[in-house]
């Protein structure tokens, strides 16, 4: 059974890329554009196995999503990779 990935960045670029790069070796994406979004996702039900989470990004952030991740036991079971390009250049 494919795995299925969430991937969370601001960035529409980012989001295709990775989603198709992803996809290219049998995972299943889904996507959101900031931590509200993806937040919204986990509640209505979508569980993903990880997700792939920006730092830097409008609406909520990826910090404040980890910190709501903490509060919920669901949402923190889930392993969660940082990507971001903060600091470089």
């Amino acid at each position: 059974m494919p795995r299925l990935l969430l991937i969370v960045d601001d960035e529409p670029q980012v989001l295709t890329a990775v989603s198709e790069a992803l996809e290219e070796h049998g995972y299943l994406t889904v996507t959101a554009r900031n931590g509200r979004e993806a937040l919204d996702l986990v509640r209505r039900g979508i569980k993903p196995n990880a997700i792939l989470l920006d730092l830097m990004m409008p609406i909520m952030d990826g910090e404040t999503f980890l910190a709501h991740r903490q509060e919920e036991a669901a949402l923190a079971q889930i392993p969660v990779v940082v990507l971001t390009a903060a600091g470089l250049s």
